[in-house]
């Protein structure tokens, strides 16, 4: 059995169950991570190691929200990796990896919210 790659209860705890603000907030991550998951691709590719530490920072906490611990583990280790300049070497991979993984999150949202 796969392992879930998120957890809501603590979110729609904290929504108070309101499933109107809910989807709200799940679209607007849907909409607007991917676009921030380039801009980190391309500080990558540009080596702009710092830039790629502060954009794992901006998406770390939508990740918490939604009960992604795995990736919040991982934008920390990207984040920590860029901001100290040390294993750039593995950074690349790191952040494909980093962005298919959450891809792979998002569709499962989708189909689980039937967005």
């Amino acid at each position: 059995m796969e392992k879930p790659v998120y957890n809501l209860e603590n979110f729609k705890e904290m929504m108070g169950d309101d499933a109107e603000e809910m989807i709200v907030m799940v679209r607007m991550f849907i909409d607007l991570t991917p676009s921030v998951l380039s801009e980190m691709k391309e500080a990558v590719e540009m080596q702009q190691w710092r830039k790629t530490g502060d954009l794992a920072h901006k998406i770390k906490s939508s990740l918490r929200l939604f009960g992604m611990q795995d990736l919040v583990d991982k934008a920390v280790e990207i984040e920590q990796d860029g901001r100290k300049n040390k294993n750039v070497d593995k950074l690349s991979q790191k952040v494909l990896n980093f962005e298919s993984e959450i891809q792979h999150a998002i569709e499962r949202l989708k189909l689980e919210l039937n967005l």
